[in-house]
């Protein structure tokens, strides 16, 4: 069983990748101001006031706060994905003034899904100007980039992965190399460390679809090993998730049982 190139990275690739970062740097201009946030009801009704409260906790008092007094007479840090402490992103709301932090995170989310589509289509097959192509149209797509009006940072960040995990398991039936069913669950792995489990549970969906295409679509001399390396795969790729993930997962799973979607909503 032949191993297919993979493309590495070059000068021309990071000059792509430099175009979406000046891209959403672009879109989201008239937010770089440290007096200026991005207007969206949910951005107004919890998570700005949430997010500042809880990482104030930190800051000021070098604790990691597990309740809010203060919004919908108390509210759960970690079951509710409310605060996500544990997405490197959000660190930056630890490094930088607040207001510039919380709305950079929407810019830095915006490029990586362009580059992360970017990839996706080069470990996929496709030229530079066509993956170039894809990466612009998924990070200014009306699903994605609308998501920032109605203040779904959480949303927006988690599906900034979703090119990044479907690129990591083409990769690896391409390749044959484990080291993208690693980057496959450090993928969704980030994507449960953002935001809410569907995001991540859709792109299982997509991915284990994909991936199952890729090996059926393969020459029939080699289809069944490719099958039980895919499935191997998987399951190194879904391990990986839960681990990196389970400080996230854990308190979401158990407070679950006790709102209104444990009633079956």
């Amino acid at each position: 069983m032949s191993d297919e190139a993979v493309p590495r990275c070059s000068a021309r690739d990071l000059l792509c990748l430099l175009v979406y970062l000046l891209l959403a740097h672009a879109i989201f201009f008239p937010i770089l101001r440290p007096d200026v946030f991005l207007y969206g009801r949910d951005t107004i009704f919890h998570d700005y006031p949430f997010l500042y409260f809880y990482w104030s906790e930190i800051l000021d008092h070098a604790r990691l706060a597990l309740w809010n007094p203060y919004l919908f007479c108390g509210l759960p840090s970690l079951g509710t994905f409310a605060s996500c402490p544990f997405y490197p992103m959000r660190w930056l709301l630890a490094i930088a003034p607040f207001p510039v932090a919380f709305n950079y995170q929407y810019i830095l989310s915006d490029a990586l899904a362009g580059g992360f589509t970017y990839w996706a289509g080069r470990w996929m097959g496709l030229r530079r100007a066509p993956a170039l192509l894809a990466g612009l149209l998924f990070m200014v797509g009306g699903h994605l980039v609308t998501l920032a009006h109605a203040g779904h940072l959480q949303k927006f960040q988690a599906i900034a992965w979703l090119p990044f995990v479907l690129g990591c398991t083409t990769a690896a039936i391409r390749s044959r190399r484990f080291r993208y069913w690693l980057g496959a669950g450090v993928g969704l792995g980030a994507q449960l460390l953002a935001s809410h489990a569907q995001i991540a549970y859709y792109t299982i969906l997509v991915a284990g679809a994909w991936t199952l295409w890729l090996a059926v679509t393969h020459p029939a001399d080699s289809r069944k090993r490719l099958l039980g390396y895919a499935a191997g795969g998987l399951t190194i790729a879904m391990a990986l998730t839960l681990a990196l993930s389970s400080a996230q997962m854990l308190p979401a799973l158990e407070l679950g049982s006790h709102t209104v979607r444990g009633e079956g909503v």
